[in-house]
């Protein structure tokens, strides 16, 4: 068993190489900017992760992620490693699972980066590690999925220096729709920056969605986004892409292939539903589709996390994914900060969970609010006020 290239055929085998990365080999094989990558299947990750559950059965949570960062690594695995001199600067480690295509678990297996090759053993088990983590525990729990069925594999691939970067995603009407941020896309895809929002229709008219940003996104990487976000599409049917560019040249991230929306951010309306009676409007941005009513209970942190019940719309200041488990119970979701290219959207996406992001103001807790998650509206029902438990 060794390392396979992104460009083998046999990587293209979502059960060897999880599915993160066959759909990148996919992409790649077929023409797509994917940087090239060599691929520790999730066969190496056998006998270290026995060790965590062995610890997991004992009760031991922090144990299991432990015995696993302790696991050793083969001779065979480590040469494989430190093999990898083509690609220059520093390395990133990306965790590819057979739940990838699972959007609930979005943004749950950890990556890592500023890597040299030296240290690629232990990022490769860090990676194999955070399937012991609290968060991906919990949602493997709540989907009611064994630890034990879990196959991670890690991608090995340069890491990119992004002047920009963001999602794409391809409607049925053919408008692609460009969540994006200048600089590094990570902070934008963790929930944490609100980004700009731009549509794209099939005949190259470009629609900012709100108000431009300043500096804009060069128009070049633009053109090149929309080009890649198509071809994505054709090779994928419905697929999104996350990306990022080194000045012009824009490289594919990860594609997504059951991650389009339905209706286009251009035509977008509340269509059919009414404005609630005695309901006074705050302004927001699609998070994800669907339409809700319930208690607002705003969470912070994890001592807030109890006072949940089962249809109140969650309402985070950033779409941070550590509260995935929420949305299991949630009837909506309320975020002030992010935008539609977080994880925790894609999550919400999965769940049918509807989501409004980007709002203009927070809704005081124990307030019953009513929202459109597709057309990013929400009404603050002024004379209800249930009060917080």
């Amino acid at each position: 068993m060794s390392l396979l290239s992104l460009d083998d055929p046999a990587a293209l085998e979502a059960g060897r190489v999880g599915v993160k990365a066959a759909l990148l080999a996919r992409a790649r094989q077929n023409g797509l900017p994917v940087l090239p990558g060599r691929v520790v299947p999730w066969q190496w990750a056998s006998t270290a992760l026995a060790h965590g559950a062995d610890a997991l059965a004992g009760g031991r949570v922090a144990g299991a992620r432990r015995s696993v960062l302790a696991a050793p690594i083969s001779a065979e695995l480590g040469f494989a490693l430190g093999a990898i001199t083509d690609f220059e600067g520093p390395l990133v480690a990306r965790s590819s699972t057979n739940l990838d295509e699972d959007h609930r678990f979005a943004g749950a297996f950890a990556s890592l980066g500023d890597l040299q090759v030296e240290e690629l053993p232990v990022a490769v088990r860090a990676c194999w590690s955070s399937v012991f983590n609290p968060d991906a525990l919990e949602r493997l729990n709540r989907a009611a999925i064994s630890v034990s069925d879990v196959q991670i594999s890690v991608l090995v691939q340069r890491q990119l220096s992004p002047t920009a970067g963001g999602l794409a995603m391809c409607d049925d009407g053919g408008t692609v729709t460009v969540v994006a941020t200048l600089g590094h896309p990570s902070e934008l895809l963790a929930g944490a920056a609100r980004g700009m929002r731009i549509a794209i229709t099939s005949d190259g008219e470009i629609v900012h969605l709100g108000s431009q940003p300043q500096p804009p996104l060069p128009a070049s990487v633009l053109v090149a986004v929309d080009r890649v976000a198509r071809q994505a599409t054709r090779i994928a049917d419905g697929a999104s892409i996350e990306w990022a560019a080194e000045e012009d040249e824009v490289f594919v991230l990860q594609v997504d292939a059951h991650g389009h929306p339905r209706r286009s951010p251009v035509t977008e309306i509340a269509g059919g539903w009414a404005t609630p009676r005695g309901g006074r409007a705050v302004a927001g941005t699609p998070g994800s589709d669907g339409l809700a009513v319930g208690r607002v209970v705003s969470v912070e942190s994890d001592r807030d996390v109890e006072r949940v019940k089962p249809g109140d719309i969650v309402q985070l200041r950033a779409a941070t994914p550590m509260f995935a488990p929420l949305l299991w119970r949630a009837g909506g979701l309320l975020v002030t900060s992010g935008s539609a290219a977080a994880h925790l959207l894609a999550v919400a996406r999965a769940l049918r969970v509807p989501s409004v992001v980007a709002l203009d103001e927070r809704i005081s807790d124990g307030k019953m609010a009513a929202i459109d998650g597709g057309s990013g509206s929400v009404w603050i029902l002024e004379d209800v006020d249930t009060g917080v438990l």
